[in-house]
């Protein structure tokens, strides 16, 4: 049933499952509509804009009509917002210039992480944000592993039979002296202790 510009819903209907009436797909040129509901996938074939008419207008993303699981996106000063409204966390943002914010822990299953997209671009991995720790790849493809603060070790760590233990330790305050933690090897003979 459509209908438009009544104040009143006509009371006329049409018994579709008689003989003659065939169901047919309906083109709108403009459709406006502040809810709905779908029983089947809905299938876009051109571009979709959703715009935002006021300031905490936003597309949620829900699981079986429940808010459980429900997402938020949403844009703000030039920034896309993926908000968890179970958790009221925002695990993800991009900005304009590409970049995305996780708040959480990145999980790469069954592919590569790759940083960096020319050769003519160091590619760099900051830790916690900063450009205190890093690793970085820089044009002549040499890679860095970088501890960035002043005076502090570049420490190496295994685990030996269930316990953590700092194998190798550059001292950052002493030009980067180097202390094993157990006997160096030069080619296949191990040297001091």
């Amino acid at each position: 049933k459509i209908f438009k510009g009544l104040t009143v819903e006509p009371t006329t209907t049409v018994n579709t499952s008689g003989l003659g009436y065939v169901a047919a797909d309906l083109v709108v040129a403009g459709l406006e509509a502040t809810t709905g509901a779908f029983s089947s996938d809905v299938t876009i074939d051109a571009s979709l804009d959703i715009i935002r008419n006021s300031s905490n207008a936003q597309l949620k993303l829900k699981r079986n009509g429940s808010a459980t699981g429900e997402f938020d996106i949403f844009t703000n000063t030039n920034t896309l917002f993926f908000k968890n409204i179970t958790t009221l966390q925002i695990p993800l943002a991009i900005n304009n210039s590409n970049l995305a914010s996780f708040a959480g822990d990145v999980n790469v299953n069954g592919g590569d992480l790759n940083v960096g997209s020319s050769s003519t671009v160091n590619s760099v991995i900051n830790m916690f944000g900063t450009n205190d720790s890093f690793i970085e790849k820089d044009t002549g493809n040499d890679l860095y592993l970088v501890n960035n603060v002043s005076d502090k070790d570049l420490k190496f760590r295994v685990k030996d039979n269930g316990v953590n233990i700092v194998a190798l330790t550059l001292d950052g305050s002493e030009g980067g002296a180097a202390t094993f933690a157990g006997s160096v090897g030069i080619g296949s003979a191990p040297v001091g202790n």
